[in-house]
């Protein structure tokens, strides 16, 4: 008789999800959290004095990336590096499946083709960046619909303005030389306030990577 118990494992509702976002080549300063690292007061290693308007736009990046990210789910976690060049942002969704494809019969373990949700596991295939296809829920229908994923919600950003379309935080509108904050002020983008240029399919200039579960 074998002393086994398959009573308890390892799975629960709460496993998080985290992706890490950068600039498509990673730059220091792109991100900035003024008030620091604490997400409630007191806020320790928040910034002294008044910010920059370089510092503004770390942090204006920070807000709006880690908005458009929550389509799908809430953040519960926000960390930015040392050197401001990326951001993680995580998600209690390990088991709810909001970046997940699932495929149709027979089911295999190939991300992105056959995957499955008990048969891929933890893996960079379980949690997509790119758009999300639903291959179960037609309901009848004969066209796959698809939602926009992680990245595509990032590269919506590609159009944030502040000045009627002529300069913005992302992508385009970031360089050419200055970016103008909500409050009119310029920024003039350099080392301390790099310009998120396009790079191929990141419009917006950033980059979405799956990180691990936890």
């Amino acid at each position: 008789m074998t002393t086994a118990r398959y009573d308890v494992n390892s799975a629960n509702t709460n496993r998080q999800v985290r992706f890490s976002i950068a600039a498509a080549t990673p730059v220091a300063n792109t991100f900035l959290a003024l008030k620091g690292p604490a997400n409630s007061y007191p806020h320790y290693n928040q910034l002294a004095g008044v910010p920059t308007v370089e510092q503004e736009l770390g942090q204006l990046r920070l807000s709006l990336v880690s908005r458009a990210l929550t389509a799908y789910a809430i953040t519960v976690s926000l960390q930015v590096d040392a050197t401001g060049t990326t951001m993680f942002w995580t998600a209690e969704q390990d088991e709810m499946g909001a970046f997940f494809n699932q495929a149709l019969p027979p089911l295999g373990a190939t991300p992105g083709v056959d995957e499955s949700w008990p048969v891929t596991g933890n893996t960079v295939g379980k949690h997509h960046v790119a758009d999300i296809t639903d291959r179960l829920g037609t309901g009848g229908m004969t066209t796959i619909k698809t939602k926009p994923g992680l990245q595509s919600l990032v590269n919506s950003l590609l159009s944030v303005s502040y000045d009627g379309g002529t300069t913005g935080p992302f992508g385009l509108l970031s360089a050419g030389g200055t970016v103008v904050l909500p409050d009119g002020r310029v920024v003039t983008t350099g080392a301390a306030a790099p310009a998120l240029p396009v790079a191929g399919a990141f419009t917006a200039g950033l980059e979405v990577t799956w990180v691990n579960v936890g």
